[in-house]
């Protein structure tokens, strides 16, 4: 439809209402927020963008409502959790910040709480109440077993669904019970065969969806009808050598995109 030049490498996209909403790697423009321009969007247009200081990308972010909720690498004297007001597109503002103290790789909403997964080996998994975006707080956490980061979380009714990198001996992937966020607790969890990253995760209320690094399954599919005993439903080898890195899910469709893929 059209294209855009940002200025910054963009990491991650999430699209509400009339706008596109990218972290970048910019050192000078970490949130950019495009708009269809004169002809929508076969002529997108820089709308607004923010300046966060520090020199660290920002790795994910979540739009819901008013406000633009937004994961950063570690940041030394900067917040890596970081919530904006984009009531004005054109003016965004940092509305609130909390402390990681590690990188925030994912974020997802639900209600008036946010999902972090994170690289802090004590708590992969951040539940931050976000009811008042200017003043963000840590409600709980979850320590996931061995010494591999947070890469990806779903959240669906009481249920966050965290992944990671390859856990040698340990699970990937972990279906949590969130309904006391204080004291999340393990219903289940998948060990994926031969250990690879967990890229990205998305889920219906019946599968579970996992962009993975294994070169002949870069698509893995669970059964997550019972909760407390996914199964495997079937998994897909996309063309070439290129590990799934994302996706998104719409109705039956799956779209998936990948790294470099040589051709």
């Amino acid at each position: 439809a059209g294209s855009a030049a940002v200025g910054a490498e963009p990491l991650r996209v999430f699209f509400s209402g009339s706008y596109a909403f990218l972290a970048t790697a910019g050192n000078d423009r970490e949130l950019v927020i495009i708009g269809g321009g004169e002809g929508g969007w076969a002529n997108p247009t820089h709308v607004g963008s923010v300046d966060l200081g520090g020199g660290k990308p920002l790795l994910a972010v979540a739009v819901a409502g008013d406000y633009a909720y937004a994961g950063r690498e570690k940041a030394e004297g900067n917040s890596e959790f970081v919530v904006f007001d984009v009531r004005e597109p054109r003016t965004p503002l940092v509305a609130g910040q909390l402390e990681v103290n590690d990188s925030v790789h994912d974020v997802a909403i639900l209600g008036h709480r946010a999902f972090l997964a994170t690289d802090a080996n004590a708590k992969e998994l951040i539940i931050v109440d976000v009811a008042n975006p200017g003043s963000p707080v840590e409600l709980g956490s979850y320590n996931a077993p061995g010494n591999s980061d947070g890469l990806g979380v779903f959240a669906l009714g009481n249920t966050a669904i965290l992944t990671t990198r390859s856990n040698s001996g340990d699970a990937e992937v972990y279906l949590l019970d969130v309904s006391n966020p204080a004291a999340p607790t393990l219903r289940s969890s998948i060990n994926l065969s031969g250990n690879p990253d967990v890229n990205a995760i998305t889920a219906s209320g019946t599968h579970l969806f996992l962009a993975t690094s294994d070169a002949a399954r870069d698509v893995q599919i669970y059964d997550i009808t019972n909760q407390s005993a996914p199964t495997f439903s079937g998994s897909y080898d996309t063309a070439g050598s290129g590990n799934a890195t994302s996706l998104v899910l719409r109705a039956t469709e799956l779209y998936v995109g990948t790294r470099n893929n040589g051709g």
